[in-house]
């Protein structure tokens, strides 16, 4: 869990000029019930930008 008071906007200058391997972001795509009972969770290498797709099922 990452607490309240560790916003994106506090995150060092270096890391947004993508300069270094290694930094992460993560986002969770959550659909309507009527499309299906999955949501995705999708990583983002920052300065590669290699990504990573995983497929989650929904909690009943």
């Amino acid at each position: 869990m990452i607490p309240l008071d560790c916003g994106i906007s506090q995150r060092p200058d270096f890391i947004d000029d993508r300069s270094h391997f290694g930094h992460w972001e993560g986002d969770l795509l959550i659909f309507r019930r009527e499309l299906g009972e999955t949501n995705v969770t999708s990583l983002v290498e920052r300065k590669s930008r290699y990504t990573v797709m995983i497929k989650n099922r929904m909690p009943a």
